[in-house]
């Protein structure tokens, strides 16, 4: 993988980690640096620094003089952005101006009509919508890309689905595998064919993170008293939860494995083998909040937004899947606090009152 995508995309981490919260107010111009966690972040006046936000929203429509971070569910800039723009989410909307480079990480990312983009841009996606006005080089990898918009250098595309519209232009050289797809009249330079390439696996991961994210989601929707139980249990009881994990994830397949012997036992060893692969499935998202709330805690300690949580133990995740030689290990760690932590919340019923 690229080094500075690397270096960029573990940023959003360590500066999670160290940053100091504080209280902004947003209805005024602010002259410094910002860095915020929280639910929910619109900002219509002007910030004179760089900006660092993680959030479930993020909006900006007013000015970000320097740098602008985002880790989010969905951002929209209908502002402008003084220097670079580098966002992780799940939907990306830009409808402004940034007049340096822009590194985008997402689901769906839409370049609409009215934005315009000033230095290279990168986009890894599933879907990629381009409207507006890219002034320096792009770079955009994604299942689709529908182009219909103003690239003032050369273009990268790699995609299984390349849709160039009416109004496309490429002032510099095209570069893609899909060459056919391509009308020469819409490209004042060069059309080169290209090798279709995974971009070192980081596709498959960015679709990995965005999944996690969307099941951590719906866990939130379905029972999120349980999850706050669970990742309280974790945190609280970490010697505890670690060993419950550890021994169920080991008895559990042995007991399982002895019922299939015995003809009677095979239907409970079914049983047993789905609700074995169904606990560990919910132990690693569990262990993901539990991760991401200790991130928080760092951040603010009054903070206790679950879906930040999510968010951030997601991304860390990912983060590591890069280290294939530690992934491994992080993982089954992970899925065994989150076991014992489900199985010690699941036990810890409310006590009745007298």
């Amino acid at each position: 993988m690229n080094k500075k995508l690397f270096i960029t995309f573990a940023m959003f981490l360590l500066l999670s980690s160290f940053v100091f919260a504080e209280e902004y107010d947003f209805s005024k111009d602010i002259a410094s640096n910002v860095y915020l966690a929280e639910n929910n972040v619109v900002v219509n006046k002007s910030i004179y620094g760089d900006a660092f936000f993680v959030s479930d929203n993020v909006v900006v429509n007013g000015l970000v003089d320097q740098d602008l971070s985002v880790l989010s569910s969905d951002f929209t800039l209908n502002g402008t952005v003084g220097d670079d723009l580098r966002v992780v989410a799940s939907s990306i909307n830009l409808n402004g101006y940034v007049f340096n480079e822009a590194l985008l990480f997402g689901s769906y990312v839409t370049v609409s009509k009215s934005s315009i983009l000033g230095g290279h841009v990168k986009i890894y996606a599933n879907t990629v919508t381009i409207d507006g006005v890219i002034k320096g080089d792009a770079n955009v990898y994604a299942d689709r890309i529908v182009f219909n918009g103003v690239i003032e250098k050369d273009a990268y595309f790699e995609s299984s689905d390349l849709i160039l519209g009416p109004d496309a232009q490429v002032l510099g050289n095209i570069i893609t595998s899909k060459t056919s797809e391509i009308n020469s009249s819409q490209v004042h330079g060069q059309v080169i064919n290209s090798e279709a390439k995974d971009n070192d696996g980081f596709a498959g991961k960015l679709i990995s993170f965005l999944m996690l994210v969307v099941v951590g989601f719906v866990v939130l929707l379905v029972a999120r008293k349980f999850a706050v139980k669970t990742t309280d249990a974790i945190q609280k009881r970490s010697f505890a939860s670690f060993l419950a994990g550890l021994i169920i994830l080991i008895v559990t397949p042995i007991v399982a494995v002895l019922l299939l012997i015995t003809i009677i036992g095979v239907p409970l060893a079914i049983l047993l083998f789905i609700a074995y692969g169904l606990v560990i499935f919910l132990g690693a998202i569990y262990g993901v909040f539990a991760i991401g709330k200790g991130i928080l805690m760092l951040i603010d300690h009054k903070k206790k937004s679950l879906l930040l949580s999510m968010l951030l133990g997601a991304a860390l995740l990912t983060l590591v899947s890069f280290v294939p030689a530690i992934f491994t290990l992080i993982v089954m760690i992970v899925i065994v606090f989150g076991v014992g932590g489900f199985w010690i919340a699941l036990r810890n019923k409310p006590k009745k009152k007298k």
